[in-house]
């Protein structure tokens, strides 16, 4: 339960609430509580995980009682595992397989809504009052854009998701070539059907982005340092890099930015970047 826990604290918003529910001791885990809990439809669990539960396909009713509406079950079955044994009121979301394992995500089908379609575009804006009247009105709406460069869509939707009916809006993004939308093609009517918050297409298949931290890197002490992005204008690309000066190296005059009359580098403190729109 450990590194479940490592992937939901650096999520954004998101506080972690775990209980391993056991009969049996378990050695404490910061940030989780283990005790014996009794599943009711009161307990109002989001995600609840298990192993092998869908291989208990006669029970697996049960399993869905102590979840709140939009709850989700994530189960460790073994690889060889054939997801035709599921019944059809369940909708597998991530299907993955390790070495081993397969880990399979799943839901109870929600009743779909015929959403409102707003496409978003770089381009113009005419598109935004159409989604602000759509949210004042309390409508299901569905935010897509079918460019292969970013549009902005998912910035924007994570804004949008935190303000007034904002958990009434989903996003569609294609990444790659797609139809044209329409929630009534085969290729969009079964992710659609899905009721997932954020729906990219990518590589061929479906799938999510989701906030990771950056990198941690050792520190180092430096006298001289500097901003450099290692791919212009990617400013995911930004490091500081540890420079060569130092006080204590002698520099001939006039050499640094017209230094004429100090032979070695004085303290400064100091950073200037620009951004440029290309």
């Amino acid at each position: 339960m450990g590194f479940v826990n490592k992937a939901l604290e650096d999520m954004p918003l998101v506080a972690p609430d775990l209980t391993i529910s056991s009969k049996t001791t378990i050695n404490e885990t910061t940030g989780i509580n283990c005790e014996t809990v009794t599943l009711t439809p009161e307990s109002n669990i989001l995600l609840y995980i298990g192993s092998k539960i869908l291989q208990q396909s006669n029970s697996l009713k049960q399993f869905f009682v102590p979840l709140r509406k939009k709850g989700f079950i994530l189960t460790r079955e073994e690889i060889n595992f054939r997801l035709e044994k599921i019944t059809n009121d369940v909708d597998i979301l991530t299907d993955y397989m390790t070495g081993n394992e397969r880990i399979i995500l799943l839901r109870k089908k929600l009743e779909t809504v015929e959403p409102k379609l707003v496409e978003v575009s770089s381009s113009n804006f005419e598109w935004l009052p159409e989604l602000q009247n759509a949210l004042n009105l309390g409508k299901n709406v569905i935010a897509y854009a079918t460019n292969q460069k970013p549009e902005g869509i998912l910035g924007l939707i994570n804004c949008i998701r935190r303000e007034t009916n904002g958990s009434l809006v989903k996003c569609f993004f294609m990444m790659d070539d797609a139809p044209k939308f329409d929630p009534q093609h085969s290729f969009y009517s079964k992710q659609i059907s899905k009721n997932m918050d954020v729906n990219i297409y990518k590589n061929g298949s479906w799938g999510t982005y989701r906030h990771l931290r950056l990198e941690k890197r050792p520190k180092v002490n430096s006298e001289h340092s500097y901003a450099y992005f290692k791919n212009r204008g990617d400013i995911s690309s930004f490091e500081w890099l540890e420079g060569a000066l130092n006080t204590d190296v002698p520099l001939e005059e006039g050499r640094i930015l017209g230094l004429v009359s100090p032979r070695r580098v004085p303290p400064r403190y100091m950073i200037l970047i620009l951004f440029v729109d290309r």
